[in-house]
């Protein structure tokens, strides 16, 4: 007897499993990021462990395809999904901590297979094996299953949004855990009924018939890959791009990977959307209009270049993947092809996580990539022979756009040299007038258009010029450089973390953030009445300009996540503060909230907590419990400080509920910036500080200057805990 597989179950449970892979994504990344510091590069490690772990349920997929009959696949499959859900729900263990004094990279990757790898990868081979069940049926789409990978695709996008906007505002983690796991129990029903749909099939009692002399030659698998890997690598280099360059907006990631999903949607859908040529054309205008925008140097960090290289990366990675879509083997490969396209994603998330940090010093890994993605659009409008034929190549050199293009290259040096706005905006005009040209030369059009992409790339650019310092870790891109007016500055990514001037006079005078003139000052000033020895805790070292807040008896303790700052603050001749301003320090390497824990209690007179000027805050730091223990650590009358500085998020508010939650007064003040002195053009920042302190007294003299007001408190906010944190309550664009 033969039963007719229904195509809506099938698409049902693809949506399912896919919904399940996107959400515990965010998920567990929401989960272990409070160990590592909230570093931009958990994400990035997360995702090469999630793409990894999909390559092996893939790969697992395209293995018993190979040596099972479906009966027999479909039976394992159940037992397998049954046993690897003896690991649910998915939680950390107590008490882990990440390496303090080594890359936690590889520690991240091994949490993450140890506690999550077993459900991930059974749940993974979905897409591939229910595609293959299905194409052994007598549907009248079986010949071509393909068109449920694009609803496995709209499941994962479901997650990918409903995930920050619904999921994490509304669920705890345990919530979001056990939610995940009743999911998972679901899947499991879901499978049982497709594969009973199989068990009554003739079909599935066949063993395989495949033999390897069928399988595409090698040369078609490492297209495969290397379509994949072009548009898997661009995701993650456009996400660093934005958010390092040009604007770190929160969930900002959610972007690129939506776009990368939606890709795969439309090449793969039933009836074909877009045609190759459509997608050469797209990218073709994406690409002059991102070298137009990038190289009229006015446009830096604007939303312009921002939407430019997201519409770039969309369009190039639609191409890479409808060239896969055509490329697609029959039906009896399904498997396979599923395997080498993930390996390509999983190669290229390897090498933009792991390689291109120790190969590239300024994430230029994005713009390589990009050119790569030049050379398909070039090899889909014309074969790999032709393009590399001699007479081709000869066409090429005679042609005017060539020499149009060299004269636009030369010409880059006087622009440069002016540095007028007029004539960067004509150069920029004239470098897409050569493109235009060239749109119809494959060669000519890859070649100038990765040339101006090189030399015109935004982070190989900050590193020219007037930087004296720049380096990559696991934790971003740090620079040191001076500007025109004295001022020497640290940046972590495109977030000042502390400048220093640079003339002998104001030397040691505190700006940015940490004035006298501002909120910080106001609290020494309390402090420096108090007599006997003081110690100071401070979380986020900068440039340790709060270092020079010197008193007699006082001494500081840094708690920094970021061997590397720690390196660059007492360089010498790069800043000064530590070394010259005589405070007696020890810095100390790790997550704060946890290295804190080593203290004992009562012992400091304040904690000053400074890790919210950058826009992926560490939200761990806010929670009721992390306050719970500064509070421990602070003398009986002691203050907590928050430099809650920034350009996203307002904090406010969970200041304000933390007041509420424990009793202890919280105060607010806010501080325009200004002169640092009257005879010098160097400014200190605005700076918005926050002072908890359950001390009366210190409550009364903040309130003197009339300019320190109460926390104000949101009708409706959640207080953010260890087990739930929603960022979206307290952007500004909402408030």
């Amino acid at each position: 007897m033969t039963v007719k597989p229904n195509a809506a179950l099938y698409a049902i449970t693809l949506i399912l499993s896919a919904f399940l892979l996107f959400s515990v994504q965010p998920l567990f990344a929401r989960m272990i990021l409070p160990l590592l510091g909230g570093a931009p590069a958990v994400w990035n490690t997360a995702m090469v462990f999630f793409q990894a772990a999909l390559l092996a349920g893939y790969a697992y997929a395209h293995g018993t395809s190979r040596f099972l009959s479906i009966r027999k696949q479909a039976g394992l499959h159940l037992v397998l999904l049954c046993a690897f859900a003896l690991f649910l729900p998915i939680l950390l263990p107590a008490g882990l901590h990440p390496p303090a004094s080594s890359n936690p990279a590889l520690w991240q990757l091994g949490v993450m297979a140890v506690i999550v790898g077993g459900p991930f990868f059974i749940v993974a081979a979905s897409a591939p094996m229910f595609q293959r069940w299905f194409s052994a049926s007598d549907h009248k789409d079986a010949a071509n299953p393909y068109f449920l990978y694009a609803a496995s695709n709209i499941g994962s996008m479901g997650a990918l949004l409903s995930y920050p906007l619904i999921v994490e505002p509304m669920m705890t983690l345990h919530q979001q855990s056990y939610s995940w796991a009743w999911g998972y129990g679901g899947l499991i029903v879901m499978t049982l009924l497709c594969a009973c749909t199989i068990w009554r099939s003739q079909a599935s009692t066949a063993r395989p018939t495949v033999q390897l002399a069928q399988y595409s030659p090698w040369s078609k698998k490492i297209i495969w890959m290397v379509l994949a890997f072009i548009p898997s690598s661009l995701m993650l280099g456009v996400t660093t791009l934005i958010t390092t360059d040009i604007a770190s907006v929160p969930l900002l990631w959610v972007v690129p990977l939506a776009l990368y999903l939606a890709t795969f949607i439309i090449v793969f859908a039933r009836r074909p959307l877009v045609t190759t040529k459509m997608c050469v054309t797209l990218f073709t205008v994406a690409m002059i209009v991102l070298v137009l925008i990038n190289s009229a140097t006015i446009f830096e960090k604007t939303v312009g270049l921002f939407a430019a290289h997201l519409a770039t990366f969309f369009f190039a990675s639609l191409l890479c993947h409808k060239k896969l879509a055509d490329l697609r083997p029959d039906a009896s490969e399904l498997t396979a092809f599923y395997m080498y396209m993930s390996l390509g994603g999983v190669l290229g998330g390897m090498f933009n996580a792991l390689l291109a940090p120790v190969l590239f010093t300024v994430p230029l890994e994005y713009t390589f990539v990009l050119c790569a993605a030049l050379l398909v659009r070039a090899l889909a409008l014309e074969s790999p022979a032709r393009v590399f034929q001699m007479p081709h190549i000869m066409h090429f050199v005679k042609s005017p756009g060539l020499w149009l293009g060299m004269l636009t290259l030369s010409i880059i040096p006087f622009v440069a040299q002016q540095n007028a706005n007029t004539l960067w905006v004509a150069f920029a005009a004239l470098t897409a007038v050569v493109l235009f040209f060239l749109r119809h030369r494959p060669l000519g059009f890859m070649a100038f258009g990765a040339v101006m992409l090189l030399l015109f790339s935004p982070m190989l650019a900050a590193s020219r010029g007037s930087t004296l310092h720049i380096e990559r870790n696991f934790f971003g891109v740090m620079r040191v450089a001076d500007n025109n007016i004295g001022v020497r500055s640290f940046f972590h990514g495109t977030t000042l973390h502390g400048a220093q001037p640079k003339s002998p006079k104001h030397r040691l005078t505190q700006i940015t953030y940490y004035s006298p003139q501002g909120p910080i000052g106001d609290v020494f000033r309390i402090l420096d009445t108090q007599k006997g020895q003081q110690k100071v805790g401070v979380l986020g070292l900068g440039v340790g300009t709060v270092a020079c807040y010197a008193h007699p008896g006082r001494s500081f303790d840094f708690y920094e996540i970021d061997p590397a700052v720690v390196k660059i603050a007492e360089d010498k001749k790069l800043f000064t503060y530590l070394s010259d301003c005589g405070s007696p320090y020890k810095t100390i390497i790790g997550d704060g909230r946890l290295t804190l824990n080593d203290v004992p209690d009562a012992s400091y007179d304040i904690l000053i907590l400074d890790a919210f000027s950058s826009d992926n805050i560490p939200m761990h730091l806010l929670t009721l419990e992390a306050f719970q223990t500064y509070m421990s650590k602070v003398k009986a009358n002691g203050m907590i400080v928050f430099n809650i500085s920034n350009r996203f998020i307002n904090l406010e508010y969970q200041l304000a509920a933390l007041s509420k939650a424990t009793g202890v007064p919280a105060l607010m003040k806010r501080e325009k910036g200004g002169m640092i002195a009257p005879d010098s053009k160097i400014k200190y920042a605005s700076a918005y500080y926050a002072v908890m302190t359950p001390n009366p007294d210190t409550i009364m003299e903040l309130m003197k200057d009339g300019e320190w007001t109460t926390a104000q408190a949101k009708p409706g906010y959640r207080l953010w805990t260890d087990d739930y944190a929603n960022i979206i309550s307290s952007l500004m664009i909402l408030n």
